[in-house]
């Protein structure tokens, strides 16, 4: 009898091992996590997963369906990234492709991205509630429409304890399992093109600096200081960057072109700056990985956050 997977990880083990010191499932991550502000060590298998979070209720493939498929994937792109760490060398054609989904998928799939999916649904149906709640005509006209659809108990809310329930705001709008599933997959399809549509650079740090990863490995952003409009994945003058492994990083942008770049300190920091921008926990090999600060200096993780507490949380 196959055993359900119930310890779903948004940021891949067999991925995460390339951050370690020696490449090995046994070997140790330096983890820091913003909101706790703790630091700790931990092996990849580990760090950065969630119990059943791509969790779906589906009697006929079962409920890990979506957990096995993203695993097989990642069993699809993981060699593929190995093999440019090894020879500095960008895939042709269908791996390329597959290279281009893994980084589409490290960003749809992470916790901060779901939390973007929902930010316009929670707002545009509380914006719907409140033109609802308007007035009790108005509540009534919703009522009957949706009794008339199918919706029973509604009798039993009246609309002075729905217009005080609204006003309290003690309630959650959450996408279904199925709607954040879909997000991913279509968040997938629309991104991959863009990205392979970039002229890739691959980073090589020549010294004993390492990168970093985190649980939001796809970074992009505005090479325009002055621009007005968001980054976007197809929008010129922005760059996107994805660790391969502690030694590699892809930078891709429209301007450029296809390179195999040194990268010394200062590079170094300044894309870990960027694998950090918006992860809420960082992954390191080596705590004293460089960084970027707020000031344009290059430190040392533990440098950085050197006042956090030193725990396991």
């Amino acid at each position: 009898m196959n055993q359900t997977s119930r310890k779903h990880h948004y940021v891949p083990e067999g991925y995460l091992i390339g951050f370690t010191r020696d490449k090995s499932s046994d070997d140790f991550l330096w983890i820091f996590d913003r909101k706790l502000k703790k630091t700790w060590h931990a092996k990849s298998q580990n760090v950065a997963f969630e119990r059943d979070l791509y969790f779906i209720n589906d009697p006929t493939f079962g409920a890990d369906v979506f957990e096995k498929a993203f695993a097989s994937f990642e069993s699809k792109a993981l060699p593929v990234i190995r093999e440019i760490c090894s020879t500095h060398t960008l895939p042709e054609e269908a791996d390329m492709l597959t290279l281009m989904q893994f980084v589409a998928f490290m960003y749809a799939r992470v916790p901060q991205t779901k939390e973007t999916f929902e930010k316009p649904i929670v707002e545009l149906s509380k914006m719907i509630m409140n033109m609802t709640l308007q007035s009790e005509e108005r509540w009534e006209s919703v009522v009957k429409q949706m009794k008339e659809n199918g919706a029973e108990h509604l009798d039993k809310v009246s609309y002075e304890e729905m217009k005080k329930f609204s006003a309290e705001g003690n309630y959650e709008i959450r996408l279904t399992q199925e709607e954040y599933l879909r997000n991913i997959i279509d968040t997938v399809n629309i991104i991959t093109p863009m990205l392979l549509r970039r002229a890739w650079a691959i980073f090589i740090s020549e010294g004993e600096d390492t990168f970093i990863c985190s649980d939001m490995p796809t970074a992009l952003v505005s090479l325009d200081t002055e621009a007005y409009y968001s980054a976007g994945f197809g929008v010129p003058n922005t760059v996107v960057t994805f660790p391969l492994n502690s030694r590699a990083v892809l930078y891709g942008t429209f301007e450029g072109s296809p390179a195999v770049v040194p990268a010394g300190r200062k590079i170094v920091a300044g894309i870990n700056q960027l694998t950090a921008l918006y992860a809420s926990q960082i992954y390191a090999g080596d705590e004293r990985a460089p960084v970027a600060n707020n000031d344009g200096e290059v430190v040392s993780f533990n440098e950085l956050y050197g006042d956090v507490n030193n725990t396991s949380p």
